[in-house]
This record gives C-alpha cells, sequence and structure tokens, in this order.
C-alpha cells in the first residue's frame, strides 16, 4: 500500500538559490572547513546571568536614624 500513496505525489522543485552555488563552488575550489567549536565569551558571572527574582526589600538595608 505503501508504493500506491507514493505514486499519486510529486516531488517539490528545489528553487535555485545562489547562496548555496556559490559556497559549493567555493566547497570544492579550497575545500571543506574544518569543524570549529566557538567559545563563550569571556564575561563575569554577575553579568552573564541576570538575577531570576527582584531583590527582597527584607533583605535591602534599611535607614535606621
Amino acid at each position: 500500500m505503501s508504493k500506491k500513496s507514493k505514486l499519486g505525489q510529486s516531488r517539490k522543485k528545489q528553487v535555485f538559490s545562489k547562496t548555496k552555488a556559490v559556497k559549493a563552488n567555493a566547497r570544492d575550489r579550497v575545500g571543506q572547513p574544518a569543524a570549529t567549536r566557538t567559545l563563550p565569551a569571556q564575561r563575569p558571572a554577575q553579568q552573564s546571568r541576570r538575577a531570576k527574582y527582584k531583590p527582597d526589600w527584607s533583605a535591602l538595608p534599611s535607614e535606621e536614624m
């Protein structure tokens, strides 16, 4: 039954992409680039993450006179 269901369907036409053609041409000439892993930005821990919760009023210093 799977053959019958695929007989009526046609493949979608591939749209020509200039970017993909240029990249494929460059890969043929130069070669495949080596796989690399990007390094995360070097930032202090407090700047990279925002606080999950707002500061509690009881934790803030109170003004006593």
